[in-house]
């Protein structure tokens, strides 16, 4: 009886518990989405450091008492809508390692760009400083550090992995088919180096890149090209030197920063600057439209690694994109009569084949109905070039790394390691087939035939689908197929993109497609609606795991996830290895 009322009063306790954590939850909630006072002369805080999302899958983190992490796409809308606000005066930007591509640095450059135009004042500031952070800073009419930072300008490098070996160490023996002369995905597994094509692209993005990073500096800093390789053959990394070189402005801690931005601001008397976070100053409102009932222009997230079924996350992959939530998304959409258009924003480089082919169907029937525009971040490869393709028009950033049109296909062979771990296996079969793709032996010859013929079946008609996307022959685009991964300055030449820019291009293709004049004002909708309270736990549960992993190493472990998460019988649509230019 005792032991009873124990349990009882343990269950009650832990449902007190429960429910106090959900009242408090609620409650910041409520408080962090009330919209916060802005005063005059106020300076807007961006801070970029860590993971910027595309989206964000979930609100869990207000159960922390704090504002939800922030996304890419809000700091770019507060960065917009402090343009034209008069209580804002200036932007102040502390870059601290945000974890931004290419394509997002070139997109955040322009948003900074088109903020200055307003005739306000951007101060830029870090601490530790390599090439792209610097990139993200040099919009800002001033940039500073303090006198011990870091200053990294020394070039840029690029790698690949290869696992061959270690896989045999373990007795495992991947039997891989890679169709395309650049699809090189399978090379991972298969090779101890890279081989010469991987090895041509992978050089060609690097000088491009290098190219792109000087006639930034150039065009901000009006520093020569040829005098910013001089630096990095020099390598810099002291502050004082990058002051001597002209690259930043002076040496400065934060608080005489802050004591420069006073005086900017017409505070010079007051004992602290007059700012307000980004995290806050997201949840201002924009002046209403004056109509009263604005067109809306739903934007559809795709990011991730591609799978079948629902998105999710994963400690091992990271975001993962699940064609049963983008096809969702579609289709809410889609029978949502307030949205004109639709533009979907791709951040993936691929994976599960079928799945992609199930999203491009699903944007085929969408484009039927209203006008959708593929919106290519960072990376939209392989797979996430394939549902690309199912849009109307393409749009994409020159540093985005785009097209891969090739397929994958690969079978681990574990007979080594079961071998090894003494397991025996007794096969019977009916179909001379059935166990082909058994992972405790090796294929025939036959099997072998068969395998390679199936991933060629899907690359030709993988090859068809971009050739009648992009209004071409079969032997027109193949060419440009073969896996081969392009940048979008490239892409757009040999005709597979439409046109350069980021989402808000994209927002005014969708606009025009729809037939809203371009000076009218459009409500911009966001898919997939948040989740429920359940989900998010979860979700943030991984994303927490996530985030001790080394962004580097979770970048390669990701890429191996790749051939292992989508499950048997997966034709893989990948880019063709885990590409990361610093």
């Amino acid at each position: 009886m005792k032991i009873k009322k124990g349990w009882i009063i343990t269950l009650i306790v832990l449902m007190v518990l429960i429910g106090v954590g959900l009242m408090v939850y609620f409650a910041v909630q409520a408080m962090v989405q009330t919209e916060p006072s802005v005063k005059d002369r106020t300076v807007l805080v961006v801070e970029l450091t860590g993971e910027l999302p595309e989206n964000s899958p979930s609100d869990f983190t207000l159960s922390l008492f704090e504002p939800p992490a922030l996304t890419f796409q809000q700091v770019l809308n507060s960065i917009d809508k402090a343009a034209s606000d008069k209580r804002i005066t200036g932007v102040w930007l502390r870059v601290e390692s945000p974890n931004l591509g290419w394509s997002k640095v070139e997109e955040l450059q322009n948003k900074l760009a088109a903020f200055k135009k307003s005739g306000k004042f951007i101060y830029a500031t870090t601490v530790v400083c390599n090439e792209r952070d610097y990139a993200c800073a040099l919009p800002a009419d001033k940039i500073y550090m303090p006198p011990e930072g870091f200053f990294e300008l020394n070039g840029f490098i690029a790698q690949a992995m290869f696992l061959k070996d270690t896989l045999n160490k373990f007795g495992i023996d991947p039997e891989v088919e890679n169709i395309g002369k650049y699809k090189s995905a399978g090379d991972m597994l298969k090779r101890n180096s890279a081989s010469d094509a991987q090895r041509e692209v992978m050089n060609n993005i690097l000088d491009k890149t290098v190219a792109s990073f000087n006639g930034m500096v150039a065009r901000y800093r009006n520093i020569p090209a040829e005098q910013v390789t001089a630096m990095m053959e020099e390598g810099l990394s002291h502050p004082t030197e990058a002051a001597a070189h002209k690259l930043i402005d002076g040496i400065l801690y934060p608080d005489e920063v802050d004591a420069l931005l006073r005086e900017k601001n017409g505070e010079k008397g007051r004992d602290k600057l007059t700012t307000i976070s980004c995290k806050s100053y997201r949840r201002v409102s924009r002046p209403a439209v004056a109509d009263g009932a604005a067109d809306q222009i739903a934007v559809v997230y795709a990011v991730g690694t591609i799978i079948r079924g629902k998105d999710a996350y994963s400690p091992l992959m990271g975001r993962v994109m699940g064609s049963d939530t983008v096809i969702e998304s579609l289709q809410k959409a889609r029978q949502n009569k307030s949205v004109k258009a639709i533009v979907l924003r791709i951040d993936s480089p691929g994976g599960d084949g079928i799945a992609s082919d199930l999203m491009w169907r699903e944007l085929r029937i969408t484009d039927q109905k209203k006008p959708v525009i593929a919106s290519m971040s960072d990376v939209a490869a392989s797979g996430g070039y394939y549902i690309g393709m199912g849009c109307r028009r393409i749009v994409a950033e020159p540093a985005t790394i785009t097209g891969s049109i090739g397929v994958v296909n690969a079978k681990f062979n574990m007979k080594g390691m079961y071998d090894w771990l003494q397991l025996r296996f007794e096969t019977v079969k009916r179909g001379q087939w059935a166990d082909m793709m058994d992972d405790t032996r090796g294929m025939t010859p036959a099997e072998r035939e068969r395998f390679a013929a199936m991933t060629r079946g899907f690359y030709e008609r993988f090859v068809q689908k971009a050739a009648d996307s992009r209004k071409k022959k079969f032997a027109e685009l193949e060419p440009f197929a073969q896996g081969r991964v392009w940048l979008g300055s490239e892409a757009i030449q040999h005709g597979l993109v439409d046109n350069l820019g980021g989402l808000d291009e994209a927002v005014a293709i969708a606009k025009t497609e729809a037939g809203i004049p371009a000076g009218r004002s459009v409500r911009i909708v966001e898919y997939p609606v948040p989740k429920k309270l359940f989900e998010q736990i979860m979700e943030s549960m991984a994303e927490t795991q996530l985030a001790q992993v080394h962004p580097g190493l979770r970048q390669d472990l990701a890429f191996l996830g790749r051939f292992i998460l989508p499950g048997p019988g997966a034709m893989l649509a990948v880019m063709p290895y885990a590409l990361d230019i610093h």
